[in-house]
């Protein structure tokens, strides 16, 4: 009798308290739940192609208070596939100012930027990005082919590297690393790190590219070469050195396959 007793009381204290007994909303039916839904509603509209309806969205929030640090960035977002620039840079502006340690403020800015061949701003705003999220790979690329575009090859290579390093899954981010690596003359160090990524032809194609931007024409045709080796029906190659041989000295068809 004194166990059922004891019991009894037990299950008093468990029920006392202002939630006892009452169930938990689901978060989508909270307040934060709900605001959350439709960025993540908004934001796919944007990533869809449908900024025009993400943008009518987002003011019916604005103009119902809600205050999200995605809300700006989203409308920027939006705008700039709209074309509407100026705009664009005034609302992510100031997602950055309300917001300075939000990465993506600042990398949607700086990508902006980049598009108006804004380089060095670019290059400040992807640099705050990486600040602000020190492990992001995505950003330290941005800022890596920002810094190659501005032709700093050297400082790209070392961001490059820590982009890789934090993603090695991103092919995009090792051909930028190869370019930049043959760029500043290092083509051993570029061939390892193309051909890492992508099968031999594509790897060879790409140091040649990389070797024809940076001026180096003989070693870009034994590159465009040594690509038609692997692959003779290669087209893109093939014309690199026709258009190459006419300028190169000495330089023939011969080995051509």
């Amino acid at each position: 009798m004194k166990a059922i007793v004891l019991l009894l009381a037990g299950l008093a204290c468990a029920q006392r308290g202002p939630n006892s007994g009452v169930e938990q909303a689901p978060s989508w039916a909270t307040d934060g739940g709900r605001v959350q839904a439709k960025i993540e509603l908004a934001e796919a509209l944007v990533m869809n192609g449908t900024p025009e309806a993400a943008l009518q969205m987002i003011s019916q929030m604005v103009e119902q208070g809600v205050r999200h640090p995605n809300l700006l960035i989203l409308q920027g977002r939006a705008l700039t596939d709209m074309g509407l620039t100026v705009e664009a840079e005034s609302v992510l502006q100031r997602a950055t100012r309300r917001t300075p340690a939000n990465s993506e403020a600042h990398n949607r800015l700086g990508i902006l930027y980049f598009d108006q061949a804004r380089t060095d701003e670019a290059i400040k705003r992807f640099k705050s990005a990486v600040r602000a999220a020190p492990n992001d790979a995505t950003v330290h690329n941005n800022l890596g082919f920002a810094l190659m575009a501005a032709g700093r090859h050297e400082e790209a290579v070392d961001v490059l590297r820590t982009a890789l390093m934090l993603d090695g899954s991103q092919e995009r981010t090792r051909n930028n690393l190869g370019f930049a690596l043959a760029a500043t003359g290092d083509d051993d160090s570029a061939w390892r790190v193309l051909k890492a990524g992508s099968d031999e032809v594509d790897a060879r194609s790409n140091l040649a590219l990389a070797q024809e931007a940076r001026g180096d024409t003989q070693a870009a045709l034994q590159s465009y070469r040594q690509t038609l080796k692997l692959d003779p029906n290669h087209i893109d190659a093939r014309a690199a050195v026709q258009r190459l041989s006419a300028s190169v000295p000495n330089s023939s068809e011969e080995n051509t396959p």
